[in-house]
């Protein structure tokens, strides 16, 4: 007997040609609606679940191909399998869903925090959650903050390098700058000698 067909695209409000950054970014905005504060509701428990699960399958190449000739076999009456391929087909799958599922219960007590550093690989980025009106508000502005201490501190150890270079140049070239000086206006006064010469005449 076949367990409950579950469509894990409309779990996750995608489409099935969905890429994987659009399942990440969707299974990111609905499983924030599972937590309360920073934990699983209790009420939504079995959803969490079934949207982790949803995560797993496809985002596995391999497990969301064999998911998607199984979906299109029982929603779409697809025949292009037989009956024994698409019950060999089935019965991975299923082996496969109850380890997914096994393994969303598993993260159930962990807080928002620690399950986006572990499944969605959030480093920099820490969400922090807060509760008004029983409305959860996310926001990242380490990330934000982050880069422009970077960006701070990159400019400050490009001024530590320049000014002292400038410092040091003045200070040992200042006599070659004074020497060229001399050097232009003797030219100066030898292009202009005539000229000069008859000014001063006239005075």
């Amino acid at each position: 007997m076949r367990q409950k067909f579950v469509d894990y695209y409309s779990i996750l409000s995608i489409s099935s040609r969905a890429s994987i950054k659009t399942i990440q970014r969707h299974f990111e905005n609905t499983i924030k609606d599972c937590y309360i504060e920073s934990n699983v509701s209790i009420e939504r428990e079995e959803e969490f679940i079934e949207i982790f699960t949803a995560y797993q399958i496809l985002t596995d190449a391999e497990k969301r191909n064999i998911y998607d000739i199984i979906r299109n076999h029982i929603l779409f009456n697809d025949k292009e399998y037989s009956e024994e391929m698409f019950n060999m087909y089935n019965k991975k799958y299923l082996h496969w869903q109850n380890n997914a599922k096994y393994k969303s219960i598993k993260y159930i007590d962990l807080d928002y925090d620690e399950f986006a550093r572990d499944i969605l690989g959030h480093k920099i980025t820490i969400n922090q959650i807060f509760v008004t009106n029983n409305t959860v508000n996310v926001y990242r502005d380490l990330s934000v903050s982050a880069i422009s201490l970077l960006g701070i501190i990159g400019i400050i150890a490009i001024g530590g390098i320049i000014v002292p270079i400038i410092f040091f140049a003045v200070s040992v070239f200042w006599p070659l700058t004074i020497l060229i000086g001399i050097i232009s206006l003797i030219a100066f006064i030898v292009n202009n000698f005539k000229a000069i010469l008859t000014g001063l005449r006239q005075l």
